[in-house]
């Protein structure tokens, strides 16, 4: 099919995501411009193009398959409210892909999709597709003893993730372990990382940091982001490894930078206000919580405003960042309010992470309210205090420390 360059650039100057979701669409359209099309049109906000990218990323229809940014972008859609890409996230969580196999959240997803009754196909399309592929890869368990013979290496991976769990199959680690060694050998970065962390968390193996660290640097070196947080982990914490500040420093960068990690950006961050191996930046800092912002992180945005209070109450002094005389206060309530709607966002897709986060805001938030109570002198009796049990939780969550 011929291309009209001229009409496209001006469908993507026009930042019209419908438009160019069309276009993208389009029958004969070149693979590598239709993902190009879906980037741009992810990066403009549209859930659309985010849930084709987590489609590409689950199958390896564009890329080479990532459940863990599969599941990104499905969640990314899911939190605007398309619900084809909650339908893909549930499959997500019935399967054990990118996260742990949670039937729960899987069907509280499915529930969410279905009760709109429009959707209910969307939901059995992700089962179609999702039951298509795991039959694509049971074919296969029979060739396992010529895996060099197999050709189809993206369901060759589906099937060792099945193995690892005991999805459909009876679960053997050991197999799950010889597929993914051979599609290592094939240079899959993907297959890197679940082995790496069969190795460093001991599933279902004597824990082996030696390999896990040479499984990450083999990943990293194929750009693999996530690799290269978890081997910057071990060098910031000495875990199977000597400590390396700069090796940590130098990986979360990357990290950062090649593969848009915000959760490495904030641990960068963390590592500059620790002093590990750095001198103390506080513009550097805020740079880097800001960029995880950008990228849609919660906790990047308490961080934050905890370190704007830190400024406001004379905590932390910098005047060239804050100065009362001069500087109008930051806007903490805002980035705390910013924080708590992503949070439950998350939480309304059954975010684990995000109900645990979401549940020690509010919780500090009825603390603070009630001693506001006692304050004004209301009796603790009227206040059911007995009913509660309000310690102060404030430094699990902010502790930088604990990142």
């Amino acid at each position: 099919m011929e291309i009209d360059f001229e009409q496209l650039k001006e469908i993507i100057d026009s930042k019209n995501t419908r438009l160019i979701n069309q276009m993208a669409q389009r029958t004969g359209i070149d693979v590598a411009l239709e993902v190009q099309l879906y980037e741009i049109s992810a990066a403009l906000g549209d859930p659309e193009a985010m849930k084709e990218l987590g489609f590409s990323y689950e199958t390896g229809r564009y890329y080479e398959i990532d459940y863990i940014k599969a599941r990104e972008w499905y969640e990314k859609a899911a939190v605007l409210g398309y619900l084809p890409a909650m339908a893909n996230l549930s499959m997500m969580y019935i399967n054990g892909l990118g996260v742990e196999q949670n039937n729960d959240i899987a069907s509280f997803l499915e529930e969410r999709v279905t009760k709109t009754y429009q959707y209910d196909m969307e939901m059995i399309d992700a089962k179609t597709m999702s039951g298509y592929y795991d039959q694509q890869a049971l074919y296969l368990v029979e060739e396992l003893d010529a895996l060099d013979k197999i050709n189809d290496k993206r369901l060759l991976f589906r099937l060792a993730s099945m193995y690892e769990i005991g999805r459909k199959v009876e679960k053997d680690i050991n197999k799950a372990i010889k597929i993914y060694e051979n599609l290592v050998d094939d240079n899959f970065s993907y297959a890197m990382l679940c082995l790496a962390s069969i190795y460093e968390n001991g599933k279902g193996v004597e824990v082996d940091y030696k390999k896990a660290k040479e499984l990450y640097e083999k990943a990293a070196n194929l750009y693999n982001y996530t690799a290269m947080e978890r081997l910057a982990s071990m060098y910031e914490e000495g875990r199977g490894v000597e400590v390396d500040y700069q090796k940590a420093k130098k990986l979360y960068e990357e990290a950062g930078e090649l593969g848009n990690s915000s959760s490495a950006l904030i641990k960068l961050a963390s590592m500059y206000e620790q002093e590990k191996g750095v001198v103390r930046d506080d513009v550097r800092i805020i740079s880097l919580y800001k960029k995880a912002i950008d990228l849609g992180n919660p906790d990047a945005m308490l961080y934050l405003r905890d370190l704007y209070k830190c400024y406001m109450d004379g905590t932390l002094d910098n005047p060239v960042i804050y100065n009362p005389r001069f500087n109008s206060p930051f806007d903490i309530d805002n980035l705390y309010q910013m924080a708590k709607e992503k949070y439950q966002k998350l939480a309304d897709l059954g975010n684990p992470d995000a109900v645990v986060k979401l549940f020690k805001l509010t919780y500090t938030e009825t603390k603070d309210l009630y001693n506001r109570a006692l304050s004004l002198g209301v009796s603790a009796s009227i206040l059911n205090a007995d009913n509660y049990d309000l310690v102060d939780i404030n430094g699990t969550f902010w502790n930088s420390k604990k990142r």
